[in-house]
């Protein structure tokens, strides 16, 4: 039994090199880890970085959006709008882009009876795809204000934004 201890332990001292190894490796695996973590948690703060930009590019296309209505541009309005933008009113499914774009060169150059403005406005943006819910005010000559609550949808195509789904919902009337 002595000479099988004696051979583990002559085994055992043979391999002392290759354990005092085992260290340096693992610092060295460690180190490569550390520095890879590293590169990988600068990668989210780039992707904040494309996505806070996407969404000052989305807030800048909403202005345009409320300009066009207020400021009846029915130019501007088929830019940034595409060419199946579905629109959801309250009471159901609304003009084309085609009508909405007819009916505002119609009425082309002189500006609406209102001003429209947003509120509480939120954007949240998912790859090539935007969401931006608010509660848009209407504001007549005559001063009475009406709002809706209002969602968009805009897709990012060969590098542009564009509003391709607008839903109006009814929001409830408020108190004086």
């Amino acid at each position: 039994m002595s000479k099988a201890i004696a051979l583990v332990a002559g085994i055992a001292l043979l391999s002392f090199p290759l354990i005092t190894s085992i260290p340096a490796t693992i610092l060295s695996v460690s180190a490569s880890l550390s520095t890879r973590f590293q590169e990988k948690s600068a990668e989210p703060s780039q992707q904040n970085r494309a996505a806070s930009i996407d969404q000052g590019q989305v807030k800048i296309l909403m202005k345009q959006f409320l300009q066009t209505e207020s400021e009846n541009d029915p130019g501007t309005l088929e830019k940034i709008t595409s060419d199946d933008w579905v629109i959801m009113n309250p009471n159901g499914p609304g003009p084309s882009k085609l009508k909405v774009i007819a009916d505002m060169r119609k009425d082309s150059p002189a500006p609406p009876h209102y001003s429209v403005k947003s509120e509480g406005e939120s954007v949240h943006v998912f790859g090539n795809t935007a969401v931006v819910t608010y509660k848009k005010v209407y504001q007549s000559s005559q001063g009475s204000v009406d709002k809706e609550n209002h969602t968009d949808v805009l897709t990012k195509r060969d590098g542009n934004w564009e509003i391709c789904f607008s839903q109006a919902s009814s929001s409830p009337p408020t108190e004086p």
